[in-house]
């Protein structure tokens, strides 16, 4: 087998990964603050209060629809990994913690384009991107602490960045001094530089290339601009079906457009018919009462 899927022309011509792959490693930078998301242990939320990025604020990006070292693109249901090994997952209460051994429902969020919901471009090294969880709220910095909430901001944009990537590279061993949180207030302990462990030193990489919409791949470009299959262009769902999005009774937003009410995927999934869940009698749409998991072959995407 080849080494295993296209790469960009920039890539192939620089040797520099610019496409996000699965199984990378990344950092996620919260765009308001400028501070990086971290994992602290299995039995505490995640925050977003550091300054550089090391151990615990690296993340594995993964897919159970994609194998790894395949592209990662906009709208793709993924799942991350934080260095303790555990899975990122949304609380019911809508709080994020790294605490779970495996991935299900709650621990799949929707990678989206915070700029163009409807986007499927590719993403790349240095994307701003926001995670979307299975109830259709958006992950966000709640004052250093991740939470999860309905609507696009600033405060739910986050910027991705492969490991090794140079304003990424932390100068300070700090999962040996944590830093300690009251309130908002944050608290760093810096160790001297003189403890810089070594083996955790990441050299700096050559510049990165960020490749423009017209140099990805046509096997890997979906155009966005036909009506979504799904909620029929109206965006959002209801308990008897699609609605728009600004309905009363909306339920949720639709889990192939996210509201954007455009999406290129034409594929429907034959396994729950594009509906989405699976229940005792079979495949359900999501809104069904009786739904019990979201299907195994689309994971709740319901389309391709």
């Amino acid at each position: 087998m080849l080494s295993g899927f296209l790469r960009t022309v920039g890539e192939a011509l620089s040797g520099v990964q610019t496409t996000v792959t699965y199984g990378s490693k990344i950092h996620l930078k919260t765009v308001d603050t400028n501070k990086y998301v971290c994992s602290e242990g299995s039995h505490k939320m995640l925050v977003c209060d550091r300054d550089a990025a090391s151990i615990w604020e690296t993340f594995t990006i993964g897919s159970k629809m994609k194998p790894n070292g395949s592209p990662v693109q906009f709208n793709d249901a993924v799942y991350l990994i934080d260095h303790h090994g555990k899975y990122v997952c949304a609380e019911s209460n809508e709080e994020v913690w790294g605490n779970r051994d495996s991935a299900a429902e709650w621990e799949t969020f929707y990678l989206v384009d915070p700029l163009n919901l409807s986007s499927f471009g590719l993403v790349t090294n240095v994307s701003k991107v926001a995670f979307r969880n299975h109830r259709n709220n958006f992950v966000s910095n709640a004052g250093g602490y991740l939470r999860s909430y309905p609507h696009t901001n600033q405060s739910n944009m986050f910027v991705l960045t492969l490991q090794g990537t140079p304003s990424s590279v932390s100068t300070s061993s700090h999962h040996i001094y944590p830093q300690t949180h009251v309130g908002v207030h944050h608290h760093v302990h810096s160790p001297p530089s003189h403890s810089i462990p070594q083996a955790h030193y990441v050299p700096p990489q050559p510049q990165v290339h960020i490749i423009q919409s017209s140099s990805i791949p046509q096997a890997y470009y979906v155009p966005p601009n036909q009506t979504c299959l799904k909620c029929q262009g109206k965006g959002a769902f209801d308990p008897w079906g699609p609605c728009e999005v600004n309905s009363i009774h909306k339920k949720y937003m639709c889990p192939v457009c996210g509201g954007a009410k455009f999406s290129g995927k034409r594929s429907i999934c034959t396994t729950c018919q594009g509906r989405g869940g699976m229940g005792p009698f079979g495949a359900c749409e999501l809104y069904d009462v009786h739904k019990r998991s979201l299907c195994h072959t689309c994971n709740g995407q319901c389309y391709f």
